[in-house]
């Protein structure tokens, strides 16, 4: 007669999975902040390249930063650049990749919003919000600003250029004081649909930016040291822009 060959029982096995669900529980948020921790590592060499190329760009034209491009019909909107600009920073040494923050969902949808041509405009859909100066053609008017401190950015040549902003992560709001920075409704773009959301998401509300200075020097700002600074006019999707 053969002796039965020793095994688990079952108080031995859940002990063992209570112990293995004790350990993930432990590990995976360690996990999942040291993704988002390479993502905003990326997000920023993404951002530090991007001042490269503009100052660059600068320094060939007396100090003028490329103009965006936007149509008279949607002006608004801070993550619309020049074809011409997106052209010549390419030119310069960036890639596809780098107009897009890899934390956020406009990173999934890149290669449509990429080649994405709205009734042949003169402009390009990236993942970033950007302060250059509009098109003299465009109706981007300056009171779509909240406060006096913020304006578009034409040159190089400003008071204090370390502390004003040029390019930095999407932080949206769908309408003031809704709370909702995760699902932004806005234009609705041929396969893609009409959601954006803010990047660095940490339990639904950003954890912050990563910003480009004028001077082409970064930082990270905390949301709590953001402010609501730009609102979507009267007749277009509800968006509130925070940096």
């Amino acid at each position: 007669m053969r002796n039965k060959k020793p095994g688990f029982t079952l108080v031995e096995l859940l002990v063992v999975i209570s112990i293995i669900a004790l350990l993930m529980s432990v590990l995976l948020p360690s996990l999942s902040r040291a993704r988002e921790q390479a993502k905003r590592t990326v997000c920023a060499n993404n951002l530090h390249q991007t001042g490269v190329s503009l100052i660059m760009y600068a320094g060939e034209f007396n100090s003028q930063f490329p103009r965006t491009q936007p149509t008279a019909s949607m002006p608004y909107w801070l993550w619309n650049i020049g074809k011409t600009t997106v052209d010549v920073m390419l030119k310069g040494g960036m890639t596809r990749e780098q107009f897009y923050c890899p934390s956020n969902i406009m990173r999934k949808n890149m290669d449509t919003l990429w080649d994405y041509d709205y009734q042949g405009s003169e402009w390009m859909r990236v993942g970033y919000h950007w302060l250059t100066k509009r098109s003299p053609t465009s109706k981007l008017k300056a009171s779509f600003f909240v406060g006096d401190d913020t304006s578009y950015v034409e040159s190089m040549n400003v008071k204090q250029p370390g502390m004003v902003p040029l390019v930095f992560d999407q932080v949206m709001e769908s309408f003031k004081d809704s709370g909702e920075f995760g699902e932004v409704q806005v234009w609705r773009y041929a396969g893609v649909g009409n959601l954006r959301s803010s990047s660095h998401l940490q339990g639904g509300k950003p954890a912050g930016g990563n910003m480009l200075f004028v001077d082409g020097h970064l930082e990270w700002r905390v949301f709590s040291q953001m402010q609501m600074r730009m609102l979507t006019p009267n007749g277009g999707p509800p968006a509130d822009f925070w940096w």
